[in-house]
């Protein structure tokens, strides 16, 4: 997870990070959050605002041991100039 966000941060500023609605399952060792951003390109400038959700699994005594996001590749990849970000 360290790498998603230190790649993030270097290609575009954070200006909001929102959790929405968090979702979990029967035994909460997964769980989903809804999340609104706002991203503006270091390089550009250029603002995108949309939704993510991030799946967290955890193990049982809380470490997570799998992250997975759902975005939009397309409004990121004009904020860092169409080129594909290292964790694709």
């Amino acid at each position: 997870m360290q790498t998603f966000f230190k790649e993030v941060l270097t290609n575009a500023e954070i200006t909001k990070f929102q959790p929405i609605k968090f979702f979990t399952d029967d035994d909460g060792d997964e769980v989903a959050t809804l999340v609104s951003v706002t991203l503006k390109g270091n390089e550009n400038g250029l603002v995108e605002s949309y939704d993510i959700v991030h799946v967290f699994t955890f193990d049982e005594r809380g470490k997570v041991l799998a992250f997975y996001e759902l975005s939009n590749t397309a409004a990121y990849a004009r904020l860092i100039g169409n080129r594909a970000p290292k964790f694709i």
